[in-house]
């Protein structure tokens, strides 16, 4: 009985935060004709199943994240999980160019080892991850087209043992 009055809880909470979103935004606010329509508000009834209200809790989370998305500001777990995996994959993209200044720099001329390629592949897949759950279009152009390169770059690398030995040779 508890879990069941916690989750009502959170069915009130996530079906208002859409529309406090909304006001905060400038927008708005849905009408009550507009907030009756199906998949605005949650409507709970003794016969729903545990698994039903956990789908509409998860779609009601989605849907405040795109929110969120489009105002800049995650507050939500999901939020701020997927605002972390982009961060992270930005940070793993930079550490690319520190790993290839650092085998620059031993070497005393440019090269490119094979770790950079390797970071460039998981940094985009994390940011291009982050790009498609936000919808940024823009994002998910040119990263997706990224991953082509780097792709290309490793196939080459490892089709060839003579360029392979050499990017190693050249990065250690």
């Amino acid at each position: 009985m508890r879990s069941l009055i916690i989750l009502g809880g959170c069915l009130v909470l996530l079906a208002s935060t859409p529309m406090a979103l909304a006001q905060d935004a400038g927008r708005e606010a849905p009408t009550a004709a507009s907030a009756a329509a199906p998949g605005r508000i949650l409507h709970v009834s003794p016969d729903d199943d545990v698994a039903s209200l956990r789908r509409q809790i998860a779609e009601q989370e989605r849907k405040i994240v795109l929110l969120e998305a489009k105002v800049g500001t995650p507050s939500t777990a999901i939020g701020w999980t997927w605002f972390f995996v982009g961060l992270i994959g930005e940070g793993v993209f930079f550490l690319r160019f520190v790993v290839q200044w650092w085998a620059s720099e031993r070497q005393k001329r440019t090269v490119v080892p094979m770790a950079f390629w390797h970071l460039s592949l998981i940094g985009t897949a994390l940011v291009l991850a982050y790009a498609f759950f936000i919808f940024n279009y823009v994002f998910i152009l040119a990263y997706s087209l990224n991953i082509f390169l780097y792709l290309r770059n490793l196939y080459i690398a490892k089709r060839s043992p003579e360029a392979q030995a050499l990017m190693e040779k050249e990065s250690e």
